[in-house]
């Protein structure tokens, strides 16, 4: 989870190498040339964590954020700056693994009699609308965005692009990222932020197919896995990075009218 703030950019940051996590300083940096003021983050994470360790875990921050505002000090932190303007919040990859783990025909139980889903895909959907109330019980003006995951990329020689596998995966994942964006249309300052696999592409240019090596229009001699995790599905810290400034053009192109006239208004 990434709390943004077009306030002060928190920390030095070397204008070659990205250290420590990388998505929230791409994006941030991003942000902050796209909007021409500083920018202020702060990100929190839970290794292997699905949502509901999101909420569990992570809310701290923003509850510190807006607890030094709210009460009018000043903090000891420089971090510490206040009200998020935006959060970005990242999942869907370990939820989904915890729901394959658990059982892969659960997730097609009837609707219950509450409203939901049933079986684990309630339980998603369910963690999803509690970490939006508690985020909006906090800070109701900020702006939540759901990126979809650049899930498309997995290595050819990954285990779930092995046959049937890979239409497991592509099934389950279709089901929850309908999920995510369900949710996220029905609420108020939520967003959840498409990502194609057109767009993705863009980031490869194919060199040799046969051996799974791409080249990056913007990267000399980058291959396939050199965007991919060990695992082959998840992002690397150069995945993160082109994927935090895809994330930062849709954001600005959708939102900036509606933060800049916020502004004024304050």
């Amino acid at each position: 989870m990434e709390l943004v703030q077009k306030t002060t950019l928190a920390g030095q940051h070397s204008t070659n190498k990205l250290q420590g996590p990388v998505f929230p300083q791409a994006f941030a940096r991003s942000l902050s040339s796209h909007f021409r003021r500083p920018v202020h983050y702060r990100s929190a994470g839970v290794d292997g964590g699905d949502i509901n360790d999101i909420r569990r875990l992570c809310m701290d921050v923003l509850k510190e954020e807006v607890a030094s505002e709210s009460s009018n000090r000043k903090s000891n932190h420089s971090y510490v700056s206040g009200t998020p303007d935006l959060v970005v919040v990242l999942f869907g990859i370990n939820d989904l693994k915890h729901l394959l783990a658990d059982s892969v025909m659960r997730p097609f139980h009837r609707s219950n009699d509450r409203g939901g889903d049933g079986g684990i895909i309630g339980k998603f959907r369910h963690g999803i609308d509690s970490l939006l109330n508690e985020i909006h019980t906090h800070a109701p003006n900020a702006i939540v965005l759901f990126p979809a995951m650049p899930v498309q990329s997995y290595h050819k020689n990954s285990v779930v692009n092995i046959f049937p596998l890979g239409m497991v995966w592509d099934a389950f994942l279709g089901f929850f990222l309908r999920q995510k964006k369900e949710l996220a249309n029905k609420r108020v300052n939520c967003m959840h932020l498409d990502l194609t696999a057109a767009e993705i592409a863009n980031w490869y240019k194919t060199n040799n197919e046969e051996e799974g090596s791409f080249f990056g229009s913007n990267f000399s001699g980058i291959k396939n896995s050199a965007l991919l995790s060990s695992d082959g599905v998840h992002p690397n810290k150069m995945m993160y990075k082109l994927w935090a400034e895809s994330v930062c053009q849709s954001v600005y192109d959708s939102v900036a009218p509606q933060i800049e006239q916020a502004k004024k208004n304050e």
